[in-house]
């Protein structure tokens, strides 16, 4: 019985010891689209586009090198990213990235910070 004990002991502790390690290697995070647009998120792998006025789950793994690239009518740029840390350097333009945590995205949109007037692609007469 004793050994049957620590067997099951042990399996728990290898269990909590593999989730935190795997809970190392990923997290979520948001994308904050406060604009009537849509923004298309990318990486290597997968790509998402992020309806106005909603707000999705970003994943990341912190497996290898990963670029994420955020692009809009108005905006593309791409940051490289460490596990939920998206690197740049000085202004973003119409995003905040990391905020309001790491690996978080917030676009223009909300009052005080208005994303530019697309113009009609229309031709006038």
């Amino acid at each position: 019985m004793k050994v049957l004990t620590g067997f099951i002991a042990l399996l728990v502790v290898t269990l909590l010891s593999a989730t935190n390690a795997s809970a190392q290697f990923y997290c979520s995070r948001h994308f904050y689209n406060n604009s009537n647009y849509t923004w298309t998120v990318s990486n290597a792998v997968v790509q998402r586009n992020i309806p106005p006025r909603t707000t999705q789950s970003l994943n990341y793994l912190s497996i290898g090198s990963q670029t994420l690239r955020i692009r809009s009518p108005f905006y593309d740029q791409s940051f490289p990213v460490s596990f939920c840390y998206l690197y740049h350097s000085g202004n973003t333009g119409y995003i905040a990235v990391n905020d309001p945590a790491n690996g978080d995205v917030q676009t223009c949109g909300n009052p005080g910070w208005p994303c530019p007037a697309m113009r009609s692609s229309r031709k006038k007469r």
